[in-house]
């Protein structure tokens, strides 16, 4: 048994900083677009469900954590129930990181088309992005969409090697981590993905997307982004819009933007995880829960000072939900409000496609005590050569799994090869050999640990 650590209303780290790979495509009938159920209207939960999240909102209002806010639940044939302080369906803000969503799909329209192809060198389009290999390693397209191009997150990272790409007047951190091994969060990635779309397309990315997602769409208030990464502007009734064109499996008034299969190729996983039925993950730009049948849920947020934004899907029952605000503050008052209203806007939406348990249920599976077994040992970054030590402690019938470098601390489990812990409760992924299904490496947010052959010998403590 291990130690977990759950939190009530709030956004965990892999809520903005995501995961893994999964072990094999899903099946026809695992598909993303089979029927939804089709639901049987209940009025009374429907108002009961509208009322808390109201009375949430409202009290949040009252502590100012917010000038104006929106929400909405919209299903594939329309839009179900809008609420707004201070603003209406057309007051526009700022989306942040839900950016990437736009770009991801705008990359995927690309790959349809043959204009690119996703496991190609990003050198191929700016040589001088050769400079950002790890080892030697090239990164690819797929690397950069999925978060996997080996480049750190430098909200935590604090150490960066910065590479002038002079072709696109940007500074760029070197990579810590080996392409395609680990998923780190990198708005650098997406920068330079979206360099590659505008050449790509011979246009601006604002020109691109307006050209092919917005006008398609009729997303009319809709303006940007300037970058892969960020600048996306739109509106309550706009956003909902984007959102369908996914539950309706890329079509919108009878044309496709997108193919069923693209869809499915982006809630994929970046790499490599270890089986398991219930896997959570980073794909083409969605953030995606899965189980044993298939996509739960697949979203993305967007949160800064004056932003705070949210996209969820939740195809099974053909519903989605989002919301928009302009927070002078992203504080942590802020973020356990903002997970409520997940949770309370995803209870509208259930009451909505009348589903039988909650839309967003889901629950990572514990970590397999055989993959434990490989945990402890010795780690070490080949960058740096720091060494973490891993070993396990049992305290009466519970196991902890501890970590050691300069101090001790443990790391709670966040999927069943994830943990969370240390300095700023970081994820911590033990990546494994999909040749030998092995342990081979852990990969945190300061480096990537090699593990040393050091025999079957357990570590404890003292070791």
């Amino acid at each position: 048994m291990f130690r977990s650590v759950a939190y009530l209303f709030t956004i965990s780290v892999f809520s903005l900083l995501p995961l893994s790979g999964c072990e094999s495509s899903r099946s026809e009938r695992d598909s993303l677009f089979t029927e939804a159920i089709a639901p049987v209207t209940d009025g009374d939960r429907i108002e009961a469900s509208k009322q808390r999240l109201e009375r949430f909102i409202l009290h949040s209002y009252s502590r100012r954590l917010f000038p104006s806010f929106a929400v909405g639940v919209f299903d594939r044939r329309g839009f179900l129930y809008t609420y707004y302080i201070n603003a209406d369906a057309n007051k526009s803000y700022s989306t942040g990181s839900v950016t990437k969503l736009l770009t991801a799909t705008l990359f995927q329209m690309q790959l349809e088309r043959k204009r690119l192809q996703p496991h190609e060198a990003i050198d191929r389009h700016f040589p001088e992005f050769q400079e950002l290999r790890w080892n030697n390693e090239p990164v690819t397209l797929q690397n950069l969409i999925t978060h996997t191009g080996g480049f750190p997150d430098l909200r935590f990272y604090k150490k960066p090697d910065f590479r002038k790409m002079e072709s696109i007047d940007l500074k760029v951190p070197m990579p810590i981590y080996p392409p395609g091994r680990h998923y780190r969060y990198s708005n650098h990635g997406y920068i330079m993905l979206g360099h590659i779309l505008e050449k790509t397309c011979g246009d601006s990315i604002e020109n691109c997307m307006k050209r092919e997602i917005f006008d398609p769409l009729g997303m009319t208030e809709s303006t940007g982004p300037k970058t892969g990464a960020g600048g996306f502007v739109t509106t309550l009734h706009d956003l909902m819009l984007f959102g369908r064109l996914y539950l309706n499996g890329g079509t919108v008034d009878g044309k496709r933007l997108l193919s069923k299969a693209s869809i499915e190729q982006m809630v994929h996983p970046g790499f490599h995880i270890p089986k398991s039925d219930h896997n959570y993950f980073t794909g083409r730009g969605w953030r995606v829960k899965t189980d044993e049948k298939g996509v739960v849920t697949m979203f993305h947020i967007g949160g800064a000072n004056y932003t705070s934004a949210w996209l969820q899907l939740f195809p099974r029952y053909g519903v989605g939900i989002c919301y928009l605000g302009n927070p002078p503050e992203y504080s942590d008052p802020l973020m356990n409000y903002l997970s409520g209203v997940q949770y309370l806007l995803g209870d509208v939406a259930g009451a909505y496609a009348n589903s039988p348990q909650p839309v967003y249920a889901w629950k990572a599976d514990a970590p397999k005590p055989e993959l434990v077994a490989q945990f402890p040992g010795v780690y070490i970054d080949p960058q740096t050569s720091e060494t973490l030590v891993v070993y396990t402690e049992q305290r009466a019938e519970t196991q902890h799994i501890m970590v050691r470098g300069s101090w001790a601390y443990e790391v709670f489990p966040e999927t069943h090869h994830v943990f969370n812990g240390g300095r700023d409760f970081l994820t911590h992924q033990f990546v494994v050999d999909p040749a030998t299904g092995k342990v081979v490496a852990l990969a945190n947010g300061f480096g990537y640990y090699e593990k040393q052959a050091t025999g079957e010998k357990s570590l404890s403590k003292a070791d």
